[in-house]
């Protein structure tokens, strides 16, 4: 304020994610927090470390990000492998049907002892 350094809390912060976690942090005592901010719907996680007691201060160091950050990659993977794996059945019924909807293979294949 006016160029000078004030002490923040958790409420204090304009970011509502921020807050979520510092919220769910003081609620739980857990160094780590899941939870989902329903303006946007995004779900986030709150990864919390303690100053050694050495500094003397009961200072924390908070990490809060979309957990899409993390397993965004992965999502977008598993859309792409069932796009793909859509496409194998879908090429599969088409050859099927042009086939006479018969697996080949199980023609050929005999089990022993049957005639």
């Amino acid at each position: 304020m006016e160029g000078k350094l004030v002490l923040a809390t958790v409420s204090d912060l304009a970011d509502q994610a921020t807050t979520m976690a510092g919220q769910a942090r003081i609620a739980t005592g857990a160094d780590r927090v899941t939870f989902t901010v329903p303006a946007t719907g995004l779900d986030y996680i709150g990864v919390f470390s303690r100053f050694p007691p050495s500094f003397q201060k009961p200072w924390e160091v908070a990490i809060v990000v979309p957990l899409d950050d993390f397993v965004g990659g992965l999502k977008q993977t598993n859309r792409n492998f069932v796009i793909v794996d859509n496409r194998v059945d879908r090429r599969r019924s088409i050859a099927d049907h042009h086939c006479g909807g018969k697996d080949r293979k199980a023609d050929r294949t005999r089990i022993p002892g049957d005639a």
